[in-house]
């Protein structure tokens, strides 16, 4: 269900549902049985903008130690159970304002009961938790793995058992690490259910990894008005994910109340499963090729001397006007199409108002530039006639998402199959990085899981570097598995159930792992939802005790218990064996 119609639900002072503001969260990762720490934290949770905090509760200490951290901070209190059922009738006594259960792992019908009677008798709100590291095996069996169809269904399973002890005081979480999966199951959900849903892309990862992933699919969840509550969940420290979320909201609900966009829905397209749009390949563009990385000189930039990623070199370059008199052997230039004389490797773009000479000009690629409204007539009998123009859809409209989706749109239902770039104009700067890169990736986001998206190109009216904006864009498409350029770290955010010094070991395995292009490492804290989280992923590292880590192939666990000093070294050398028999 739609926020405007979820319903209202109470969590101490705040109020989600029904069409009132998204709240946003985070967690604690102090150990909440200490109670200076983690109140310590909480404020300067709540001076940054958090408005909802969750703490771990994996002792009777930690829940005992709700009822002193309550009376000290000035949000709702959130307090997260697994397992035992007798932590969350504790938790409730000791004043928590709302639980996170998830009833498939706390036990029996009666277990469940206790549970729900206490939160009764308090008046508390309980949400159902399920990600993809929780799901049964009979979900799995069903489903031939975790699906977001299965994250559905088990989560609303769980539901179930809790309306049938005629409770419905109930907020719901579905998650996982898998952005285009976690979209999916929020889509799915939110067509079954009028509970308030609280949103995220769990394990996300680390500052700028982490905002750009959570971004791509947290942008497309609320773009479609899914989403009550929200939590960016970062490897950092909590009090980094607060300014993320708030800027990510503010963004994404300032386009509330827009101009509707005129459009008509492709009769090929399908919302449900939504698959790529089938285009004619040009210059590499479109086609069965991966999406293109398009970059633009900045007012900074020499375009001599820029030095970009090895891995995440930009595919074509626009220089404007003049090219680079010292180009480098292989790239690809964009030039404007006054200036294009047919040089190797070099392409013209053309505006719109300059379509009638798109015949004219000799070259086996040729990008023109759209947006929505432009005469029809006239474009569209030039992409039929030269199926080597690549569109490069833009928009300046508030929606601008929407105006660039209804342009795909245009050209589909027209039987044109000419492939699409979109791009679009940023106005940060350098101290703004932060801002484009989520901006860029909850726009970008819903185009590239509608299947439309064959090239991203993004733009900056600002002092950014260059390399900077490539990089973005990059990670943009590999969020969205649809282009890996690096390697990607699942790694968890962090709780009071955080069996190691996580920040540094990320960062330990970062610093020997970044030149594995296109391998996953699950980075996780504990054995709760650690396996599962990282299913996807090639090799995991996970708390298993106190001082002891557990290796993982997949899904396979290969080392059990090792010493914390000793498994870093022990994960590296099994990673770059196992590389050689392969």
């Amino acid at each position: 269900m739609y926020r405007n119609h979820t319903k209202t639900i109470r969590i101490g002072s705040r109020v989600i549902g029904g069409g009132n503001p998204i709240l946003i969260q985070s967690m604690c990762n102090t150990k909440t049985e200490d109670v200076r720490a983690t109140v310590e934290q909480i404020h300067r949770l709540e001076q940054a903008g958090c408005e909802i905090i969750r703490v771990a509760v994996p002792t009777m200490e930690a829940a005992a130690a709700l009822k002193e951290i309550k009376q000290q901070i000035h949000i709702p209190l959130v307090a997260d159970i697994h397992f035992d059922y007798r932590l969350a009738v504790a938790a409730i006594e000791n004043g928590a304002d709302k639980i996170r259960i998830n009833p498939g792992n706390i036990g029996s019908r009666e277990r469940i009961k206790a549970v729900v009677d206490q939160a009764a008798e308090r008046g508390i709100p309980i949400r159902v938790g399920v990600n993809s590291g929780s799901l049964e095996k009979e979900i799995l069996a069903k489903y031939g793995g975790v699906t977001a169809e299965g994250l559905v269904e088990s989560a609303l399973d769980k539901v179930a058992v809790i309306e049938d002890l005629g409770y419905r005081n109930l907020v719901i979480s579905i998650k996982s690490s898998d952005v285009m999966m976690c979209v999916k199951a929020h889509e799915l959900i939110a067509q079954k259910t009028d509970y308030p849903l609280h949103v995220g892309i769990t394990e996300a990862g680390t500052l700028t990894s982490g905002n750009i992933k959570s971004s791509v699919g947290l942008g497309i969840i609320l773009y479609q008005g899914i989403g009550d509550t929200i939590r960016v969940s970062l490897s950092e420290e909590p009090e980094a994910e607060i300014p993320v979320a708030r800027h990510l909201v503010d963004y994404i609900t300032k386009r509330a109340g827009h101009t509707l966009v005129p459009g008509t829905e492709a009769k090929d397209f399908s919302w449900v499963r939504p698959e790529r749009r089938k285009t004619r390949a040009a210059g590499g563009i479109g086609g069965s090729n991966t999406p293109v990385v398009i970059a633009s000189f900045g007012q900074n930039d020499d375009a001599e001397s820029v030095e970009f990623n090895p891995d995440m070199t930009p595919d074509y370059i626009y220089c404007g006007a003049s090219l680079p008199k010292n180009r480098r052997d292989g790239q690809k230039y964009i030039v404007d199409f006054n200036a294009y004389t047919g040089e190797p490797n070099t392409y013209p773009i053309f505006p719109y108002n300059a379509t009638p000479f798109v015949g004219g000009v000799k070259a086996e690629v040729k990008f023109l530039v759209l947006q929505l409204g432009a005469p029809s007539e006239e474009y569209m009998a030039c992409l039929k006639a030269h199926p080597e123009v690549v569109v490069v859809a833009v928009s300046n409209q508030q929606n601008r998402l929407g105006e660039q989706r209804a342009l795909a749109h245009e050209l589909w239902s027209n039987g044109l199959f000419n492939p699409v770039v979109f791009a679009q104009m940023y106005g940060h700067g350098s101290a703004e990085k932060a801002d484009l890169q989520l901006e860029a990736a909850a726009d970008m986001g819903a185009l590239m899981i509608d299947g439309l998206t064959d090239g991203l190109w993004l733009m900056n009216n600002g002092d950014i570097a260059v390399r900077d904006i490539t990089d973005t864009a990059f990670a943009i498409l590999q969020a969205a598995r649809l282009r890996t350029s690096k390697t990607e770290y699942i790694s968890c955010p962090g709780c009071g159930r955080t069996l190691y010094d996580l920040r540094s070991t990320i960062a330990k395995i970062k610093a020997a792992t970044a030149h594995m292009k296109g391998l996953k490492i699950g980075i996780m804290g504990c054995i709760v939802n650690g396996p599962g989280e990282m299913a996807d992923a090639d090799y995991g590292y996970v708390g298993a005790g106190p001082g002891k880590i557990s290796l993982y192939k997949q899904k396979m666990c290969v080392e059990k218990a090792i010493p914390e000093s000793e498994a870093v070294e022990h994960l590296l050398r099994f990673i770059e064996e196992d590389r050689k028999k392969h």
